[in-house]
């Protein structure tokens, strides 16, 4: 039996969902670490 491989996608779009930053991750890793790293990467808020 083969392994499969999964990976998740995590995206930050503009209003009209243009892709602005992703980032990747493992399929059985936990979005929280990866989700948050990409958050903070973002430019503050004007």
């Amino acid at each position: 039996m083969k392994a499969r491989l999964n990976i998740k996608l995590h995206a930050v779009t503009d209003a009209k969902g243009r892709p602005l930053k992703f980032v990747t991750n493992a399929g059985q890793l936990s979005d929280y670490t990866r989700g948050a790293a990409l958050l903070r990467s973002l430019p503050s808020a004007e």
